[in-house]
């Protein structure tokens, strides 16, 4: 049974819209190289559509192309071809600048050069290091949905399973008279959760865009799901985080739970775990610490990382 007699119009006029604004895209990106003299080009991946357009054009302008580190990966043996199918190995740039040597010494790992890959630090973070803030107000649920890349976030179980941790949550922290606020993943649509909220506590703020660093120095601890880049931004603003476990994707234990820097635990022993956090002060105190020295191992440069990276540039 063939669809394409009904398939073929939405194809062509995707193919033609996504051909027409291409070649726009290759257009502009060669007026910028013979407008400007570029030294080098920063790059966050090399799967995305304009970074492609770039890395070939500066290849053939003999423009160096440096590759940044924009998140915390799964630094596993099993997370390798996804890694590198989301291009987070640098694969054509000429260089890598990642966040510290744990994850140098993954890159390597996987086949890459040493010489290729320099430990500057993370940009973005260099100012977190300097903040002297810690209020302690809320307790702050930042979602992670399942990624729609993977057959396994697809399925209706993992999204049912998804939408009653949240629910769960809600239930939990509303029962132990805490404020809650939802922070949205920013580039993943979620189900629409304002109904589910609603029913539970009106009072639960959700917050859909935005910087989520606010929101981390205004807590008392963070919730999350699995591994999410969030936990170390909320260890480095030495706050507690509970990592609720959801999905197994067999790509083996990331560094980040493999040395106890977060509590990595099914939602059955949220409300145990969450009770014993604010009530007992050296448990909390032991959990940021335990942070405090996985943020020490996994970042370079702490708030000096931009001026060794400009440093970098100028030897180029």
């Amino acid at each position: 049974k063939s669809f394409w007699t009904s398939f073929r119009p939405f194809f062509d006029s995707l193919l033609k819209q996504r051909m027409t604004e291409a070649i726009m895209e290759i257009e502009i990106a060669k007026k910028l190289f013979e407008t400007y003299r570029i030294g080098a080009i920063l790059i966050l991946s090399e799967i995305g559509f304009t970074e492609q357009i770039l890395m070939n054009l500066a290849r053939k302008n003999h423009v160096v192309v440096l590759m940044m580190q924009h998140g915390v990966p799964y630094e596993t043996e099993g997370a390798f071809e996804r890694n590198n199918l989301l291009g987070f190995s640098p694969n054509f740039s000429d260089y890598m600048i990642t966040w510290g040597n744990m994850t140098k010494q993954y890159i390597e790992s996987c086949g890459i050069t040493s010489n290729k890959i320099k430990a500057l630090g993370s940009t973005f973070y260099d100012t977190l290091f300097t903040d002297t803030l810690a209020k302690e107000e809320t307790i702050l649920l930042a979602t992670s949905p399942p990624m729609k890349d993977l057959i396994h976030d697809n399925l209706v179980e993992t999204n049912e399973k998804y939408q009653h941790a949240i629910e769960k949550i809600c239930r939990i922290v509303t029962n132990l008279n805490h404020k809650l606020i939802i922070k949205l993943h920013p580039s993943l649509v979620d189900f629409d959760i304002d109904s589910l909220v609603e029913k539970i506590d009106k009072k639960i703020l959700i917050v859909r865009s935005g910087s989520i660093t606010p929101l981390i120095e205004n807590c008392k601890l963070m919730i999350t799901f699995d591994l999410s880049t969030t936990i170390l931004e909320t260890q480095i603003l030495k706050k507690p985080v509970i990592s609720i476990s959801l999905k197994d994707y067999d790509f083996g234990e990331s560094e980040i739970f493999k040395t106890k820097a977060c509590i990595s635990i099914g939602i059955e022993d949220l409300e145990k775990t969450l009770n014993r956090i604010m009530t007992d002060v050296n448990y909390k105190n032991s959990l940021i610490k335990a942070g405090d020295a996985f943020v020490d191992k996994y970042v370079s440069n702490k708030g000096k990382s931009t001026s060794k990276i400009l440093e970098f540039l100028k030897q180029l």
